[in-house]
């Protein structure tokens, strides 16, 4: 396998207490904290291109850029998908995460 545009991944986790802004103490409400998600793409873009990397070599997230659209209460399915869009040159590649 190749590192080329098209590769995908996709995860599906159910939020718990300790996923929430009252637990993580960045808000109050018993709803998805914002900092808690921030691996959630990052392990999305890792399944979806380690098939197509030489052993021993992975990924490194340089940069998140995240829209919280919605609050997520406690037992929310959540899913997250990432698509490697392009590859630009030997060692930079952009997923799209979305979830």
């Amino acid at each position: 396998m190749t590192l080329e545009p098209g590769l995908q991944a996709t995860f599906r986790y159910t939020l718990t207490e300790a996923d929430t802004a009252a637990a993580v103490v960045s808000g109050q409400v018993p709803v998805l904290a914002p900092p808690g998600h921030w691996p959630w793409p990052e392990r999305a873009t890792v399944a979806a291109v380690v098939g197509a990397l030489a052993a021993g070599v992975t990924t490194v997230g340089v940069r998140v850029d995240l829209d919280h659209l919605a609050p997520s209460p406690v037992r929310a399915e959540l899913e997250v998908e990432a698509v490697l869009e392009r590859v630009a040159g030997r060692w930079a590649g952009v997923c799209r995460a979305r979830g």
